[in-house]
């Protein structure tokens, strides 16, 4: 799951969207056309994580997994190692979803297609999360926000968009399309309205979250389910960013609805209430002013869309994965 942890400002991780945003200011001078800034094949592998290509240091071509919900951007400790960088300890203690403390950082000059970002910090995480895959890292919501976040399933492309454009003048690939205004938290992550089984709930978009996940405690609260109830079924842990694992139950659904888009029969995965923000003091906090989302939109049902998060408006626009496509 996605969702990494909250790292005060102080402690230089802002400097990653400082070195990235100078392009998209350039081409807000340009005027206010939809200006595309890079472009990347994306793939989504067979653990369900979202896999762009990238270069580090400008002599390592590698991969990274795109992760809407992880605040600070990552990089696996082994690959640091390989780059010969040296790790410096940070002054905050961050937390990942599950609990376990990731506590330095690395400056490494980040590429994804035009985009270089020389001095990238980039959190260390551990090598287990990603054991047995190629993936370098995760490029997380300080990057991504700095832009709009087209995401082209259906033709397999992730697009950045520079944020000056017209407002609404976003959607290229089809004339028919939905909107949702979102909600952003300082941390960049992006909540959303969605209806399940009549109910609605507050979501946050996941790109870094292979399934669609509701905690065990709002599944009680709002469907009165339990590990016991008829349709529940055990389905091992769940692994989360920082390597933790949460037992996880699966249990189907008959509709959600996702920015006027409906799924039928949706099974998502439930799983303990996560702590997914800490400070030093080790006092634990959610997003958006101390609530947590009730559902995490991840890659399992996401895939089935295509997605342009404006950052800038706080708006989502959306479109089945397939339209426009020949």
């Amino acid at each position: 799951m996605g969702h990494v942890a909250s790292l005060a400002r102080r402690t230089g991780i802002a400097l990653l969207a400082l070195a990235v945003s100078a392009s998209h200011e350039e081409a807000h001078a340009q005027g206010c056309k939809l200006t595309q800034v890079a472009s990347l094949p994306m793939t989504v592998d067979a653990e369900q994580r979202l896999v762009v290509p990238g270069r580090l240091n400008d002599r390592l071509s590698t991969t990274f997994a795109v992760d809407t919900g992880a605040f600070v951007s990552l990089l696996r400790r082994s690959v640091a190692d390989r780059l010969g960088l040296a790790f410096k300890e940070i002054p905050e203690r961050v937390f990942g979803v599950g609990g376990r403390p990731l506590t330095s950082r690395v400056l490494v000059t980040l590429q994804l297609d035009k985009l270089v970002s020389p001095n990238a910090p980039l959190l260390l995480m551990p090598d287990t999360l990603l054991e047995g895959s190629k993936i370098a890292g995760l490029v997380g919501a300080d990057y991504l926000s700095n832009y709009d976040l087209d995401l082209d399933f259906g033709g397999g492309k992730l697009n950045l968009f520079s944020q000056g454009h017209c407002q609404g003048q976003v959607v290229y690939w089809s004339s028919d399309y939905l909107q949702q205004p979102i909600e952003l938290d300082h941390n960049h992550h992006v909540f959303l309205p969605i209806t399940l089984d009549g109910r609605q709930l507050k979501a946050v978009l996941d790109t870094g979250a292979s399934d669609t996940f509701l905690p065990l405690p709002d599944a009680r609260w709002q469907f009165g389910l339990d590990p016991n109830s008829p349709g529940m079924e055990p389905a091992g842990a769940s692994t989360t960013a920082d390597g933790s694992q949460l037992p996880t139950y699966r249990y189907r659904f008959k509709t959600m609805e996702i920015a006027g888009i409906t799924f039928h029969n949706p099974t998502l995965s439930l799983i303990p209430r996560i702590e997914r923000f800490a400070t030093k003091t080790g006092s634990h906090t959610g997003a958006a002013e101390g609530e947590l989302p009730q559902v995490t939109l991840g890659i399992h049902e996401l895939a089935k869309l295509h997605l342009y998060i404006a950052y800038g408006e706080h708006m989502l626009y959306v479109t089945p994965a397939d339209a426009g496509q020949p």
